[in-house]
C-alpha cells in the first residue's frame, strides 16, 4: 500500500493525516482515499478530474508533470496531497 500524507486543511477532513491506501495508479489511490474519507471528495475531485488547485507529489515529483493520474504507484511510494496555498482557497 502507498502512503498518503495530507497537508493543510485536508488533514481535518480525513481520519488521519497519514494513511496507507491501495491503488495501482494515482487515480486509484485518490479514489480509494476519498471513498474511505468522504470529507475529502468534494475538496479533491471536480467530477472525474482533480480540482486545479489541489497539488499532489509522488516521491517528491509533481503528479501533473509526469503521467498525471495515470502515474503508476508502488507500495513503497509516498504521495503528498496539498490544498491551495495562499489567499482565496478555503478547505474548511
Amino acid at each position: 500500500m502507498a502512503t498518503v500524507r495530507l497537508f493543510g486543511g485536508l488533514r481535518r477532513r480525513a481520519r488521519d493525516p497519514k494513511i496507507s491506501v491501495d491503488g495501482v495508479t494515482a487515480r486509484d489511490v485518490l479514489a480509494s482515499l476519498c471513498r474511505d474519507n468522504p470529507g475529502l471528495h468534494a475538496v479533491i475531485w471536480d467530477g472525474a478530474r482533480v480540482r486545479d488547485h489541489v497539488r499532489g507529489l509522488i516521491g517528491g515529483q509533481a503528479i501533473e508533470l509526469g503521467r498525471g493520474l495515470a502515474t503508476r504507484v508502488t507500495a513503497d511510494d509516498e504521495i503528498a496531497i496539498f490544498p491551495p496555498i495562499g489567499s482565496g482557497g478555503n478547505t474548511t
